[in-house]
């Protein structure tokens, strides 16, 4: 496959992702002290950077955002339609496996998932955080057409007990 077929898919929301990316870091160093450093490849850019990860010094599924003082990767996702609080949450597979690998060779101390939305019912943004562990790897994998692509995802339901809320994994990070 082409490596710059998923960037040209969705190069029309780099922009709601690079605010996403912006509001936690903001809400992060704001609220714990902690530098939060842009990490993945494409973090904080909407800039069209031309072949995959690898080719730029990067890896497949690499987190958005580090956390260097607590060894703590973010990975900052959403849908961009807005959707309900009790919509289940998606995460890529390459994020997970990213995730679990960077652990096991002793590169960070975990990966967590913070999942904006915009509701639909409510004029409001939800935010939830999730722990990337091999427990997420027990949930369904849904193959979804979105762009007029399939893609592949795990499906988190939206009452999973890992989940937590926005202020308990700041409370996270000031005691790491």
């Amino acid at each position: 496959m082409d490596s710059n077929y998923w960037k040209d898919r969705y190069k029309d929301s780099w922009d709601k992702a690079a605010q996403k990316e912006k509001m936690v870091i903001e809400l992060i160093e704001a609220h714990t002290g902690k530098k939060v450093e842009l990490y993945g490849l494409g973090a904080g850019t909407t800039d069209y950077i031309t072949g995959s990860a690898q080719q730029n010094n990067s890896a497949k599924g690499d987190a958005d955002l580090y956390l260097k003082d607590s060894e703590i990767f973010l990975e900052v996702t959403g849908p961009n339609i807005k959707v309900l609080p009790q919509d289940s949450f998606w995460i890529r597979p390459d994020k997970i496996s990213n995730a679990l690998t960077k652990i096991e060779n002793g590169i960070s101390k975990g990966t967590y998932v913070i999942h904006i939305i915009e509701r639909k019912d409510v004029q409001d943004t939800l935010i939830r955080v999730i722990p990337i562990t091999h427990e997420l790897t027990q949930f369904p994998t849904i193959k979804p057409t979105i762009h007029g692509t399939i893609e592949t995802y795990i499906e988190i339901p939206s009452n999973y007990q890992g989940a937590m809320s926005i202020k308990d994994f700041i409370e996270l990070i000031k005691s790491s």
